[in-house]
C-alpha cells in the first residue's frame, strides 16, 4: 500500500514517524473554556475536594499554577458529575 502512496504523496511525508495530539489546554484555559473551567471547579467541595479554590486563584489571578493540575482536577469533577447521575 505504501509503494501506491509514493505515486500521489512524497516519500518524506509517507515514511515521517507518528506524532502525538497534544490538545491546546492553556490557550483553552484562558479564552473560550475558562467560564466552563472556573464553573466546574467551584463545585469541587460537592465531591469532598478541597483547596480547589487556591488552585484556581494561582492559576488565574497569580499567573503561576499548572494547568496540568487544573485540567486533571476539571475533568475528576466531570467524570464524578457523570457517576453520581448513574
Amino acid at each position: 500500500m505504501k509503494k501506491e502512496l509514493y505515486r500521489y504523496i512524497p516519500k518524506e511525508l509517507v515514511e515521517k514517524q507518528k506524532r502525538g495530539f497534544t490538545p491546546p489546554l492553556l490557550e483553552w484555559s484562558r479564552s473560550e473554556l475558562k467560564s466552563e473551567i472556573i464553573d466546574t471547579l467551584q463545585s469541587a467541595h460537592k465531591f469532598g475536594l478541597n483547596g480547589v479554590d487556591n488552585i484556581i486563584n494561582e492559576y488565574y489571578q497569580e499567573d503561576k499554577g499548572s494547568i496540568e493540575k487544573l485540567w486533571t482536577i476539571y475533568v475528576l469533577i466531570k467524570w464524578l458529575r457523570i457517576s453520581e447521575n448513574n
